[in-house]
This record gives structure tokens, C-alpha cells and sequence, in this order.
């Protein structure tokens, strides 16, 4: 995992995950994604997801390789 300028509380990001420049509060982030400037709290992140810039992703599951658009807001739900 690479995690650089990031603010992390009580997250786990998995090996081949990178984090840049993004808050992650009780946050998963499966193997091979990728967290731009972005902010997930209460969020699962699967693997080979693309999490865009400005987004805010909270109380949320998202499944393996979604894509999410720079600056998306979503609270509560499921992508599967």
C-alpha cells in the first residue's frame, strides 16, 4: 500500500492500495484501488476501485472495480 498526505483514523487500506491527499475515517480500501483527495468515512472500498478527487463517500459498500467520478457525494448505500 502507498499512502501519502492522507489523514487516517481507524482504516485499513490493503497491500496494492494507494491513498493520496484524502481523509479516511473507519475505512476499508481493498488491494489495487486507488483514493485521490477524496474522503470515506464508514466505507468499504473493493478491489480495483478508482475513487475520483473531491468526492465524499460515507456509510457506504462499494463493490470490486467501480469507478467513482471526481467529486461524487453519496451517502448510504450499496454499489454491486
Amino acid at each position: 500500500a502507498t499512502v501519502a498526505g492522507s489523514e487516517i483514523d481507524h482504516a485499513v487500506i490493503l497491500m496494492g492500495a494507494s491513498v493520496d491527499g484524502s481523509v479516511l475515517d473507519h475505512a476499508l480500501v481493498m488491494k489495487n484501488s486507488t483514493v485521490v483527495g477524496s474522503t470515506l468515512r464508514n466505507t468499504i472500498v473493493g478491489e480495483g476501485c478508482t475513487i475520483g478527487e473531491g468526492s465524499v463517500i460515507t456509510n457506504a459498500v462499494l463493490a470490486d472495480n467501480t469507478i467513482v467520478e471526481p467529486g461524487t457525494v453519496m451517502d448510504g448505500g450499496r454499489i454491486v
